[in-house]
């Protein structure tokens, strides 16, 4: 699996948002109501972002009942100001990007970067926003997925 560790400027999203947990995972309503908003935006973003903002003990005492944020958002833009959605802005740093080479919602990438990559790279996970990029397909099949792991060296 590559590996790009990047620099990332701050940026701005909206979209929608609710709270949530693996067992209870409610990320395809969301994902359906942000193509509904999508498809009425005058030039369709190219990009959809999916943010989890993770409690801090989330990892070191993993449960697939543990509650976190998750966002479904579209990048600011002047189009969008007048759509009423929630605001997140995510304050950049250092990322570990993965391409996603299982395809689009294959959860094994995330053992190989949790149980693999990490444990023996020269970071550690640091406690910002995670989120994976998607460019949306015609053919869902053809979903490209870009994973984004906050990191900070060891």
């Amino acid at each position: 699996m590559e590996v790009k560790i990047v620099n990332l400027s701050p940026k701005s999203f909206v979209g929608y948002k609710q709270e949530m947990s693996l067992s209870e995972n409610t990320t395809p309503k969301l994902f359906q109501q942000l193509m509904q908003l999508r498809s009425k935006v005058e030039q369709n973003a190219s990009f959809i972002y999916d943010i989890k903002i993770y409690p801090s003990s989330y990892f070191q005492n993993f449960s697939p009942t543990t509650n976190f944020i998750k966002w479904v958002a579209l990048e600011n833009t002047p189009q969008l100001g007048s759509c009423k959605l929630d605001g997140i802005t995510l304050s950049g740093g250092l990322y570990a990007k993965f391409n996603n080479p299982y395809g689009f919602g294959n959860p094994k990438v995330y053992q190989d970067i949790f149980q693999k990559w990490l444990p023996s790279s020269d970071y550690q996970l640091d406690q910002r926003p995670h989120f994976d990029v998607f460019v949306p397909q015609k053919d869902p099949s053809q979903i490209a997925e870009d994973i984004f792991i906050p990191i900070k060296p060891k």
